[in-house]
């Protein structure tokens, strides 16, 4: 089962504020999070994932980098209540199965 399924008419703004947006509090009050991309070669995982890497004209900026960026947004909303954050990011692409 799928939590969500994306054609290749929405952005990857879209995407993150579907699915990932409404985790990043629950990750602030501890719990691990993973985003998992799925699909057939070519279907535009990478670009979802880590956006116009390769230089094209869109500049769209991918899941990654909108997580990371959202996340810090909400560690330093929170900094006034004298909480300690330390944050740990992998990510891996398995490619060519």
């Amino acid at each position: 089962m799928f939590d969500s399924i994306f054609n290749d008419t929405v952005s990857n703004h879209d995407v993150f504020k579907s699915t990932i947006h409404n985790m990043l509090p629950k990750v602030l009050e501890g719990y691990n999070f993973t985003s998992f991309a799925y699909g057939m070669t070519g279907a535009g995982k990478t670009h979802t994932m880590l956006g116009d890497i390769y230089g094209n004209s869109t500049g769209e900026r991918g899941i990654c980098f909108l997580t990371v960026e959202k996340l810090f947004e909400l560690i330093h909303q929170q900094t006034s209540a004298k909480k300690e954050f330390e944050v740990k990011i992998s990510y891996l692409e398995i490619y060519n199965e």
